[in-house]
């Protein structure tokens, strides 16, 4: 049976090829579509579990064979040295299996999906698109939130992952929206992310700001504080700094979105932190405990104070959970991998302060909050590397700084000396 499987399934794969080969857009597209509305639990259990944007981002990379960019950067540079530094406990020692696998199958995969993709398909119908898919995706949770009714909870198998995230969290006694990212944090990022993409769209100003509203609000439902700043911080950097492919009346109904949502939803997060009461301030101060773990990093490869008990269950120094991406990623490659994304992510505030980045850059940045409070778990960790592909892809291709006239004029005087 399950080489029958195996065949359908490399039959599959092989006319999903031939259509994104001739349609890289409606293959980035349907990248979206999986990784917004399928679960991580419905996967292909063959040898180790093949998660669906696992397999779609294989075939879509495949797709992309003959079409690579010619240009390359020092911000590829920057994120090959990261990874590298990811991979180097391999060599030296200190590398677990499922460590390497979630590098290369989730962060590679996703990094080079949007790094290539950029130049094949182009960053307008790229941000449009994942407006859209996302969009609609928010409307989801928005349901989800005010019917009480978690669809995804009752779609798909029930195996291993199924028991690991489809159980719905609760906060101040309401339901949080989780959509098909199995954890209401996965899914308010994953909504954030998209928020400054709205802005470099065609869209009209008008439409822009509802898409902007249908985003917030899902990001609401989700009760996750991490990512309504993440949200937030997009939003107002889009609107302060602008970005690349950003007009001045998009800026405008930036502004425009900002004072509808502070006038709106603002109160409302008050309230409903104010009523978790304990809950939420526990797992804050949760998050900061996190941070002691920094003593037992090694330089690379994963940590020694990782253990696993009898029963299962794993633990690094008594810590079960490790909510904060930046800290996991010292504990699992290494302080040195750590201290390389955090020069990365520097680099690129800078750069978004001083208004030279693009929306997806911006959507990096806004994540730190979200970086430092939740582990990239389910396919939030797929889309937010398929963004930082987006990022330095745009960084790569943005055009020189202009030669001011004074500077042409003093150039051209010195030429006549000479």
């Amino acid at each position: 049976m399950q080489i029958v499987l195996l065949v359908a399934g490399l039959a599959a794969a092989g006319l999903g090829w031939l259509l994104m080969r001739r349609s890289p857009s409606i293959g980035f597209a349907g990248m979206c579509v999986v990784i917004a509305f399928v679960p991580v639990w419905w996967a292909i259990s063959f040898g180790t579990d093949w998660r669906p944007p696992l397999v779609f981002g294989v075939v879509l990379l495949a797709s992309f064979l003959g079409r690579l960019p010619r240009r390359y950067g020092l911000a590829d540079l920057g994120v090959a040295i990261f990874f590298a530094a990811g991979l180097l406990p391999v060599l030296v020692g200190g590398a677990s299996l499922s460590t390497v696998f979630i590098l290369l199958t989730e962060w590679v995969l996703g990094f080079l999906i949007g790094r290539f993709v950029f130049g094949i398909v182009g960053p307008e119908r790229i941000y449009a698109t994942i407006v859209v898919v996302f969009a609609v995706a928010a409307g989801f949770g928005i349901f989800e939130f005010v019917a009480d009714f978690h669809l995804w909870k009752i779609l798909g198998p029930h195996n291993r992952l199924y028991n690991l995230w489809a159980q719905i969290q609760y906060r101040a006694g309401l339901p949080r929206s989780e959509g098909a990212f199995g954890h209401s944090i996965a899914f308010g990022c994953a909504m954030a992310m998209a928020v400054p993409m709205v802005y470099a769209t065609r869209f009209k100003p008008w439409l822009k700001v509802v898409l902007t509203g249908i985003l917030g609000v899902a990001v609401l439902v989700s009760f996750s504080r991490a990512a309504m700043l993440a949200a937030a911080i997009g939003l107002l950097v889009i609107a302060i700094r602008g970005a690349a492919g950003v007009d001045r009346a998009s800026r405008g109904a930036a502004w425009l979105s900002l004072g509808l949502g502070g006038l709106g939803l603002v109160p409302i997060v008050f309230q409903v932190i104010e009523q978790a009461g304990s809950e939420a301030s526990g797992s804050a101060t949760y998050r900061g405990q996190l941070y002691d773990l920094v003593a037992v990093m090694k330089i690379v490869g994963r940590t020694a104070a990782a253990q696993t008990s009898l029963t299962g269950e794993r633990s690094v120094d008594g810590f079960r959970s490790i909510d904060s991406q930046i800290v996991l990623t010292g504990l699992s490659y290494g302080w040195l991998m750590m201290l390389i994304g955090l020069v990365l992510l520097g680099i690129a505030v800078v750069l978004v302060l001083i208004g030279r980045s693009s929306p997806a850059m911006v959507a990096v940045v806004a994540q730190l909050p979200a970086l430092a409070s939740v582990a990239l778990i389910t396919q939030y960790g797929t889309l937010f590397w398929i963004v930082v592909g987006l990022a330095v892809a745009s960084r790569v291709a943005a055009p020189e700084p202009e030669v001011g006239p004074a500077v042409d004029e003093e150039l051209s005087a010195s030429a006549a000396t000479h």
